[in-house]
């Protein structure tokens, strides 16, 4: 009787012993897998804080942009088409030539209308980098520019030669490439390319003040090298 009572006190430890090592065990392994839980989740959060950002971007601008995290691209660039469009305006110009010869005047008188288009190169990089700790966002967008200088069917012309100075074609053809080099430059120092960054800049604000729960997201337009910043 006293043998078996003994073996009952062994068992008895052995079973403590094994039930305490099992859920130490089961403690051990349940604290590990938390752990190496957390990087997969957190590689989630930021892939998906990366995916949302890249979607606002492409809502606005029509394109997938680059997406960042800690220097390192996890998402390239890709655009359907070559250019975004914004603001669209005609721009009517008058332009006069003269040429003197020996006291002879010829002279042409040329206007018409210039449709031009301010908006995006999509082939300049978009770029969105995601902070992984805060998932906050910063995007940096090209300045918006002029996309398209168009002449308009309206194109009035009046040519006049001098007695012994007379109009040539090659004249003809210097006066308009002349007047296409002056509609440019005067679109270009119009405020057109300023209005088409404004705009898509209220857009994608207007589309992140809509969405609720938002992480930080900050964004400014590229200037050429002396311009100034964005927002």
């Amino acid at each position: 009787m006293v043998q078996t009572g003994a073996m009952k006190r062994d068992w008895t430890k052995v079973a403590i012993f094994l039930t305490a090592t099992l859920g130490a065990g089961f403690a051990f392994k349940t604290c590990t897998d938390h752990l190496a839980e957390a990087p997969r989740k957190a590689r989630e959060e930021i892939t998906a804080a990366a995916r949302d950002a890249g979607s606002v971007v492409k809502e606005i601008f029509q394109l997938q942009p680059q997406v960042y995290v800690q220097e390192t691209m996890i998402q390239g660039q890709s655009a359907p088409v070559a250019e975004l469009a914004v603001i669209e305006q005609d721009f009517p110009l008058h332009f006069e030539w003269t040429h003197q010869w020996l006291g002879s005047t010829k002279q042409i008188k040329i206007s018409a209308t210039w449709h031009a288009k301010a908006g995006f190169d999509l082939m300049k990089p978009f770029r969105v980098e995601v902070d992984p700790a805060t998932h906050a966002v910063k995007a940096d967008l090209p300045a918006a520019e002029i996309l398209s200088v168009e002449l308009q069917a309206d194109l009035k012309w009046e040519g006049e030669s001098g007695w012994w100075n007379r109009l040539s074609d090659a004249d003809r053809e210097g006066v308009m490439r002349d007047f296409r080099s002056r509609a440019r430059e005067k679109i270009a120092a119009s405020d057109l390319s300023a209005r088409a960054e404004a705009e898509a800049g209220r857009r994608l604000q207007d589309l992140l003040d809509r969405q609720e729960g938002r992480k930080p997201f900050e964004f400014r337009f590229r200037r050429p090298a002396g311009g100034d910043g964005g927002r």
